[in-house]
């Protein structure tokens, strides 16, 4: 038998696994950096320790662009609302200017030349007590009053979050030992998520509000059911349009099973010219025309520079505390009227159908999909009901044999 693996061994097979054999001191900085982190996760070593028990609540998270929301979900399916923190000036600048950042370059990622030095001077920092990263630290901030203010609602301890933010090019080629994620979670004192949640690290906002407005679920292929499905062949495009009082972000995603990585963000922008704190009263309709305007603008960019979905439908996805006005609204139902002909008019293949998804709680729906998220790890009986039918869809994948044909 083998003997059992600890959290500073798992992880760097997983490493190895997954990126080949490291050099030197790429290994060695995996080692210690796990180390650091695994002294963060103390609750076992297996993958249900990462959650808490089936009777608890799951907590969600959702990192916006100008706030913070906090939901509980709990066993029964009972949703409550705990907190809505206003984000720092620092934070909200950072965001904006991560939204709109390109992927790290190879050269300074965890392996490249210059990266394994910076990822030893982020080490240096969490050994001694800091965030790896002034990024990390400032949504640490965040972070640490949601999870204070949701433990006040609560009235119970918060250790394990699910969290949503904006997707952010630069945060790709994070791991779990060297996240800026894991590293607020940590500062703020939750735990990290570590290689055994076999996840993203997060879920991109647009996935978060699909998942809590039931799209995008693949409970099938969650539960093991269609592992070979190829319905994303042509995956439809959420155009995710947020509104808060200080600005506006929008992108545009290929849609997946809400649980996966996203693939990419197409034209994502925070714009504060669109916060209704920057809108004059003598003007207002002058500024919703400009953002119907701004909106169709983005649709007919992104048309033109990805001409490779040119099959894909649309979904229009709304968020954000100021997503519910009535002139919103009517906006929206505009832009989304009007996208088939834009897309036609600028490459599209055939006639897209449009989707429009406004939640009724626009505010807290991202944290809302993070709970979710959470809930459906934690839970197994998320599954219950299907556990008969993939014992039948095995029995019928049996070769001739006798063994199940992979």
């Amino acid at each position: 038998m083998a003997p059992m693996m600890g959290c500073r061994e798992r992880g760097l097979q997983r490493t190895a696994g997954r990126y080949g054999q490291p050099r030197v001191l790429a290994l060695l900085l995996l080692s210690l950096s796990t180390v650091a982190l695994c002294q963060h996760d103390k609750t076992g070593e297996h993958l249900h320790s990462l959650y808490p028990l089936r009777s608890e609540v799951a907590i969600g998270f959702n990192l916006g662009q100008s706030y913070g929301t906090s939901v509980a979900r709990f066993e029964n399916g009972t949703i409550l609302n705990l907190a809505k923190v206003p984000a720092s000036p620092e934070y909200m600048t950072l965001m904006a200017r991560l939204v709109e950042a390109p992927q790290t370059p190879y050269w300074r990622s965890l392996f490249g030349a210059a990266g394994k030095w910076l990822g030893w001077w982020r080490l240096l920092r969490r050994l001694v007590g800091f965030a790896g990263t002034d990024e990390a630290t400032i949504l640490a901030q965040l972070v640490t009053a949601l999870k204070a203010e949701s433990e006040a609602a609560l009235e119970a301890r918060i250790d394990v979050v699910s969290v949503t933010a904006p997707w952010v090019a630069a945060w790709e080629n994070d791991i779990p030992v060297d996240s800026v994620i894991n590293d607020a979670l940590v500062s703020a004192g939750l735990k990290p998520w570590t290689w055994e949640a076999s996840g993203p690290i997060y879920l991109s906002e647009p996935s978060g509000v699909l998942a809590a407005n039931g799209h995008r679920l693949c409970k099938e292929r969650w539960c093991r059911l269609d592992e070979d499905d190829t319905s994303d062949l042509w995956p439809q495009i959420v155009f995710f349009i947020s509104l808060t009082n200080h600005s506006l972000y929008t992108t545009f995603q290929a849609t997946r099973c809400y649980y996966h990585r996203a693939w990419e963000s197409y034209l994502p922008t925070v714009d504060t010219k669109y916060g209704l704190d920057e809108v004059p009263e003598n003007t207002t309709e002058h500024f919703w025309n400009a953002l119907r305007d701004h909106l169709l603008s983005s649709v007919v960019e992104f048309s033109k520079r990805n001409t490779g979905y040119k099959y894909s439908n649309f979904i229009v996805l709304t968020a954000g505390e100021s997503a519910d006005r009535p002139e919103f609204v009517d906006v929206v139902r505009s832009v989304a009227e009007s996208i088939p002909k834009v897309r036609t008019d600028h490459g599209a293949a055939t006639l897209p159908k449009v989707e429009l998804v406004m939640p009724d709680d626009p505010a807290f729906s991202a944290a809302r999909g993070a709970a979710f998220w959470l809930r459906s790890r934690m839970d197994w009986s998320y599954c219950d009901g299907f556990d008969d039918i993939v014992s039948q869809y095995d029995v019928t994948n049996e070769g001739p044999d006798g063994h199940i044909e992979l």
